[in-house]
């Protein structure tokens, strides 16, 4: 994500948290869902349950109190217990925006687009590519940041309903955010019966 630690540092200065609160939140923010959960066993296992899978690197509920006092985070339901799950936490754009600032747009998208696509058990790789001819094609192409925003935003729904099924170096050529726009306005306009069913 950063070039060099010093960015990792400014980032946890400026925001004024610590190393383990900004990788919780940077956790929440690229882990990929799967049916709207972090997947906390089996392949893939998502990174915020391999990490506090040691006791020792578990996030207290004090860390996260913490930063949803600071606004970085929110709870998405009122569950009372001393456990922290990350499928009741939401990163906030506060701390996204900090964050991502120090990124070229292109970072951006290759730090939340999957790695990987399974069918049919198969595991098919979606970052292997010559990044640097993909970003140089993708500055050509999202000039605004308003449409990149967009794409990012496209990104993450997708990751939360069915996925991306394209490598990252075909969905920048056929600019395949277009295509996750038309998904995206079908779904909405489907039914709730016929969204549980497909």
């Amino acid at each position: 994500m950063f070039e060099d630690a010093s960015k990792l540092v400014d980032s946890c200065v400026k925001l004024g948290i610590t190393a383990n609160q900004f990788l919780l939140c940077y956790l929440l923010y690229t882990d990929e869902k799967v049916d709207g959960i972090y997947p906390s066993k089996g392949r893939p296992i998502a990174n915020l349950y391999k990490y506090s899978s040691n006791e020792e690197s578990k996030w207290t509920r004090e860390e996260v109190e913490d930063l949803v006092e600071k606004g970085y985070l929110t709870h998405k339901t009122n569950r009372q217990t001393s456990s922290i799950y990350p499928d009741d936490l939401e990163v906030q754009d506060s701390f996204i925006e900090n964050v991502m600032a120090s990124q070229s747009r292109f970072d951006q998208l290759n730090a939340i687009y999957p790695f990987v696509e399974e069918m049919n058990g198969i595991h098919f790789q979606l970052k292997v590519c010559d990044l640097d001819k993909v970003e140089e094609r993708y500055n050509k192409v999202v000039r605004t940041q308003s449409l990149h925003s967009h794409i990012l935003d496209l990104v993450r729904w997708a990751k939360d309903h069915g996925g991306v099924n394209m490598k990252l170096e075909n969905f920048v050529a056929s600019r395949g955010w277009q295509t996750l726009q038309e998904r995206r306005k079908n779904h909405s306009t489907l039914s709730y019966e016929d969204q549980q069913m497909g």
